[in-house]
């Protein structure tokens, strides 16, 4: 998870914790490429758009990179669950990647 700190984003993980340098060509490809201002996508509408299961839908995108999952876990009294929204870059470079090319 990262957040803005007043000079330099701060990238938070369970392992570390550091700054991001200013223009650093370092991260992620999918923090580079994602907007947060772009559609974001449920898995329920892809499929309705897409004619495929929530469950289909769910399984192709659950380890995209570019994917924002928002998770709570388990405690005594409650299940654990993981909340995902799909950037339409990440749908589009899915859909891409499944479309067949003609030869």
């Amino acid at each position: 998870v990262c957040s803005k700190a007043h000079k330099a984003p701060i990238c938070r993980s369970k392992k570390e914790t550091r700054a991001i340098p200013e223009g650093s060509t370092t991260l992620p490809l999918h923090w580079r490429s994602v907007s947060a201002h772009e559609q974001h996508y449920r898995p329920k509408e892809i499929a309705r758009m897409w004619g495929w299961s929530v469950k289909t839908v769910l399984r192709r995108f659950r380890n995209e990179p570019g994917v924002l999952k928002v998770e709570r876990p388990e405690s005594l009294k409650r299940r654990g669950y993981c909340q995902i929204t799909i950037p339409e870059s990440v749908m589009m470079r899915v859909y891409e990647r499944l479309v067949v090319k003609k030869l």
